[in-house]
C-alpha cells in the first residue's frame, strides 16, 4: 500500500508535464508494477491457504488420537468419579490436553452429550453449557474447522466417538465433542513478512 501511495504522489507531481514521454512512462510503469502486485498478492494468499490447511491437518490428527484416549479411559463417563483409578487416568488425560494446548498455543474444551463443558484448559468455562452451531453439527457427525484471519486463530470441532457403540447399535456413537482453538500467529507473521518483501521488491523496481 505504501508503494502505491508513493507512486500516486509521483504521478501527481508529474501531471503538469503532459508529454508523450510521460504517457509512455506511465504505461510502462503500470504494465510492470500492476502484474507484479497481483502476483505478490497471489503468492501470499496461496501460502496462507496451504499453511492453514497443513496446520489444521496436523492438529486434527493429534486431536483424534486424544479423542480415542478419552474413550478408552471412559473419561466422559467417570470425570466426576473419586475412585483412584479414574482420578489417575483423568489426571493423565488432562495433562495430555494441557500439553496439546500449550504446543499449539491454544485452548481445548471437552463437551459432553448434555453440551456441558467438563474440561477446559483455560479453566474458565468448566461446568457451563456450550451450545453453538459447530458443536451441534459435530454431534451429528460433521466436524468442522474455521480460520479467522482477522484475529489469527483456527477453531475446530472433533467428535469423541465410541466405535464399539457405533458397530453394536448402528448409531453415530458420538459421546462428546472437543472444541479447540489454536493460535495462528506464526502464519500471520510469515504472511506479513511476505507482504513487506513483496512491497519492497516492487518499490525497488
Amino acid at each position: 500500500m505504501k508503494t502505491i501511495r508513493k507512486l500516486m504522489e509521483t504521478l501527481r507531481m508529474m501531471m503538469p508535464l503532459r508529454s508523450l514521454q510521460l504517457r509512455i512512462f506511465i504505461l510502462v510503469l503500470v504494465m510492470g508494477i500492476v502484474p507484479g502486485f497481483i502476483v505478490g498478492i497471489g503468492i501470499v494468499r496461496n501460502y496462507e491457504d496451504r499453511a492453514v490447511e497443513h496446520r489444521i491437518s496436523a492438529v486434527q490428527g493429534q486431536l483424534k488420537i486424544v479423542a480415542n484416549h478419552l474413550i478408552s479411559n471412559d473419561y466422559l463417563a467417570n470425570y466426576r468419579s473419586d475412585e483412584q483409578v479414574y482420578r489417575t487416568t483423568r489426571e493423565v488425560t488432562n495433562a495430555e490436553l494441557e500439553m496439546l494446548s500449550n504446543l499449539y498455543e491454544g485452548r481445548v474444551m471437552i463437551i459432553d452429550s448434555n453440551f456441558k463443558v467438563v474440561m477446559d484448559t483455560y479453566e474458565i468455562s468448566e461446568g457451563k453449557i456450550m451450545i453453538s452451531e459447530e458443536v451441534i453439527e459435530c454431534f451429528k457427525g460433521h466436524s468442522s474447522s474455521n480460520y479467522d484471519s482477522e484475529h489469527g486463530y483456527i477453531e475446530m470441532t472433533t467428535p469423541i466417538t465410541n466405535t464399539a457403540s457405533t458397530q453394536n447399535k448402528g448409531e453415530n456413537g458420538i459421546l462428546g465433542v472437543m472444541l479447540t482453538s489454536i493460535s495462528n500467529e506464526s502464519i500471520v507473521s510469515t504472511k506479513e513478512m511476505l507482504n513487506r518483501k513483496s512491497s519492497l521488491i516492487l518499490f525497488r523496481f
